[in-house]
């Protein structure tokens, strides 16, 4: 890019400073997304399927095919790519919470730093992916069940996603032939994450490329077609080489991932199916509620006043935004299927705040002056976010009984050391949390677990893990017992 396509040649965060600066936002960047990360147990659902998934593969070697209850798994038909890093974590950390949610807290911090480094690389500012990492980190959605904090698909999805446009972006920029093989990489990784919804971008990336009249170019470049043949190497090799590992696999996705699900026409599945403004609502109340107002006057802010890179880089996003939105906004809904729009908002939002910084660096005010307005602006900005961001991260109150079994199997495992033969009255049969930790207290601290119905019989000295809920169906049947432990989800009793 040549010089004279920044409007600002005067860098607001001076040479020698940049690394002070760097150090400070990777500091502030790391507790929205490592503190306490293993303090809450597991979460329903996604996440401790995969936990199990993941557990199961690295007890039996099998890396290709997901299993439940160690039989291949047909309900969780995604790729394995996030169960190969938590594998990783549980060889080095241990079978726990840290090693499922590592690979998304990471991913996420990777992914800012990236935006952050890359920026600097081709416009020399630092400040653009500063202030997006941070509005990044300071969004509700993000940080959030789903997000960042747990052991999802869609944090690892996002992160190469990101790398996927702006590799792509940095090769219709430049005509750099390797940027179109990490973009090929990226992708492939995003598929091999959490399959075809990490496609949903591209229809934004055709736009782009058309509206720039870039599509035939594309075409008649050999290195296109080599990074689109790796591209499909490695997907169908994967999916090819599953379907031959355990056939019926393809019909499952199909079925749970394709036309069926988007459609909610699907035999196996029904989900919830939302009006268009379904996610522009979960933005605008909670997701990214205080960053949002900040859209669409940083959108017409920057194609103003921007000339060059930073201004076709705004219309990608937006190309890749308002077709992403629609295209998930016509099919079935979930919360945090809007996830990936975050990052891209918060780039353009840093965009349009940033010719705000740069018209008070340019002003002719004293230097002190400038100084001062950039720390007000800044602080008004970031400080209540980050704080209510902080605050969230630190709150581990829970609500649902059903991800509390960890903090009882934990608090009798204190109690009663030698009690390590557990009842569990009516547990549900899809609780996924429960069977994380049954498969890891079994394995590796000897315990023995039985589950018991309504018509099963108890035998004196059995131990019984009881959600309240479910206390009143245990009562009527009239067994004598005494509590051992009492909380506001749970009781632990022995059958006399």
């Amino acid at each position: 890019m040549s010089a004279n396509e920044l409007v600002n040649k005067r860098p607001l965060i001076q040479t020698k400073l940049q690394g002070f600066v760097l150090l400070l936002t990777l500091a502030l960047l790391y507790f929205p997304l490592f503190l306490r990360l293993d303090t809450r147990p597991l979460r329903e659902w996604d996440e401790a399927r995969n936990a199990v998934n993941a557990y199961e593969m690295s007890k039996t070697g099998q890396f290709l095919v997901k299993t439940y209850d160690y039989e291949p798994d047909l309900w969780e038909t995604k790729p394995p790519f996030l169960e190969w890093l938590q594998i990783i974590g549980f060889k080095t950390i241990g079978y726990n919470e840290l090693a499922v949610r590592l690979p998304s807290a990471l991913a996420s911090f990777v992914m800012l730093v990236f935006i952050i480094l890359w920026l600097r690389k081709h416009t020399q500012d630092f400040q653009v992916g500063i202030l997006a990492a941070s509005i990044v980190v300071c969004s509700n959605g993000f940080i959030h069940e789903h997000g960042s904090r747990t052991g999802d698909h869609d944090a690892l999805m996002i992160a190469f996603t990101i790398g996927f446009l702006l590799n792509v972006f940095q090769y219709l920029e430049f005509k750099q032939n390797k940027a179109l093989m990490w973009a090929s990489l990226c992708l492939s990784a995003a598929v091999l994450t959490k399959s075809v919804a990490a496609l949903m971008v591209l229809p934004g990336v055709l736009l782009y490329v058309i509206v720039q009249k870039q599509l035939l170019a594309c075409l008649k470049n050999k290195a296109f077609w080599q990074a689109l043949g790796l591209f499909l190497l490695i997907i169908l090799g994967y999916y090819g080489t599953r379907e031959m590992m355990a056939p019926g696999y393809l019909t499952a996705v199909w079925d749970n991932e394709f036309l069926p699900r988007y459609l909610n026409q699907s035999d196996r599945f029904t989900y919830t199916v939302s009006e268009w403004d379904f996610y522009w609502k979960q933005l605008k109340t909670w997701q990214f509620a205080d960053w949002l107002p900040l859209l669409l006057p940083s959108f017409i802010l920057s194609l103003a006043y921007y000339k060059g890179f930073y201004k076709r880089l705004v219309q990608m996003l937006a190309c890749v935004i308002v077709l992403f939105y629609l295209a998930i906004a016509k099919g079935s809904s979930n919360v945090w299927y809007d996830l990936p729009l975050i990052p891209l908002m918060a780039l353009i939002i840093a965009m349009g705040l940033n010719v705000v910084y740069e018209t008070i660096i340019k002003s002719q005010w004293k230097r002190m002056t400038q100084i001062i307005a950039l720390l007000i602006l800044t602080v008004s900005l970031f400080y209540v976010p980050y704080s209510e961001i902080i605050a969230k991260v630190m709150d581990t109150h829970e609500t649902s009984a059903q991800v509390m079994y960890p903090e009882a199997l934990k608090r009798l495992e204190k109690q009663f050391p030698n009690n390590k033969n557990i009842c569990l009255f009516e547990p549900l049969g899809s609780n996924y949390p429960l069977a994380f930790y049954k498969h890891v207290w079994t394995d590796t601290k000897g315990y023995h677990f039985q589950n018991r119905h309504r018509n099963d019989p108890f035998l004196s000295g059995q131990s019984v893990l009881i959600l309240n809920d479910q206390w009143a169906d245990f009562e009527a049947l009239k067994l004598p017992c005494t509590i051992l432990i009492s909380s506001e989800f749970y009781k632990w009793m022995l059958i006399k």
